[in-house]
């Protein structure tokens, strides 16, 4: 590089790394429009870890005004001098239409990019391409490889699904135990449906001893973390008297036709007529509440298990037209009856 050209860079380097102290308060107080005057002066020179800094900063509204039209201009920038993170970003603003049409292809494209670059973010969102056939023919295998690569980098969201894709056997051979490791390595980092099928695995015994114990902890973790799902699991659990440390079984009315989803999804236990077939000592109130807050969220198999409660008079005196209520807004999404 010309002594010149490499002045430049080396200043152009420095004014985004003084936009990187201002932007975390690092050895400067926290001011993200500095921040962002830095990242400014940089990009303008052309340097594109700069030029990707100012369009995080558009598309979150960090520093200057949210415009994704601004964040699009800078991530393409970046992109197109190689910028694996800019490639990603831009990649997801394509998937998602922001400020441009949506356009599968093109998310393909700059996702692969950066997941030819190592990017285990953009490696996952090319796993979830092929899982779901969104601007590449569905490939199971292909999306595997993928997922794999990211998971191998600790991306727990593609530990997660490389774990559902052993379970379930989706683009490799089915395996229980290379699904349980997976699903643990994710819900270790938090992952909420790691944590929930990692718990319905120890409560089933795939892959691991059965453990009504471990299926508990697991599920009321990702429950606690607000997911609906995990919810009706754990309220499922309460009204069969499946609590800690010790309870009964998941009995076949739990699992009576749950679903065998194709590509990346999830989990849940199919819970009808656990009102009447529970084991243990129930707490139908404590059940009650779960459902409850997966409710709030809209979640259909929760207004089902409140209909359920109403139904029967578990938790709450029974009282038919609620039920019906309830159940007519699981009805109302497309839940069947049962």
């Amino acid at each position: 590089m010309h002594p010149v050209l490499a002045a430049a860079h080396r200043l152009a380097q420095a004014e985004n790394n003084i936009g990187v102290c201002y932007n975390y308060g690092k050895g400067v107080p926290q001011d993200y429009t500095e921040a962002v005057n830095w990242y400014v002066k940089a990009a303008r020179q052309g340097f594109a870890l700069a030029e990707y800094n100012l369009g995080v900063c558009y598309e979150q509204g960090t520093g200057v005004t949210k415009d994704y039209a601004e964040a699009v201009n800078w991530y393409r920038k970046a992109a197109d001098q190689g910028d694996a993170s800019a490639q990603n970003n831009l990649g997801s603003c394509y998937s998602r239409g922001d400020c441009v049409a949506l356009d599968y292809v093109e998310a393909v494209k700059w996702h692969r990019k950066a997941a030819e670059q190592g990017n285990p973010i953009a490696q996952h969102e090319l796993a979830l391409a092929y899982g779901g056939g969104y601007g590449v023919d569905r490939d199971d295998a292909e999306a595997v490889k993928w997922c794999r690569k990211a998971a191998e980098q600790g991306l727990a969201t593609a530990e997660s699904n490389l774990g559902r894709s052993y379970y379930y056997g989706i683009g490799v051979v089915q395996d229980y135990g290379e699904a349980v490791k997976w699903y643990r390595l994710a819900a270790d980092k938090g992952d909420a449906m790691a944590q929930n099928n990692l718990g319905l695995c120890f409560g089933e015994g795939h892959g691991v001893s059965q453990d009504y114990g471990e299926a508990f902890k697991w599920c009321l973790k990702a429950a606690e973390q607000g997911m609906a799902m995990a919810q009706v699991n754990v309220g499922i659990m309460y009204a069969r008297g499946q609590g800690v440390p010790q309870f009964s079984g998941f009995g076949d009315e739990l699992n009576q036709g749950v679903p065998q989803f194709g590509g990346f999804g999830d989990e849940r236990l199919n819970h009808r007529d656990t009102h009447v077939h529970g084991q243990g000592v129930p707490d139908y109130r404590e059940a009650l509440d779960w459902y409850y807050k997966a409710a709030e969220q809209g979640y259909a198999e929760a207004q089902y298990s409140i209909g359920a409660s109403y139904y029967w008079g578990r938790g709450v005196p029974q009282d038919h037209a609620e039920a019906v209520k309830w159940y007519r807004k699981a009805a109302d999404q497309g839940l069947a009856a049962r």
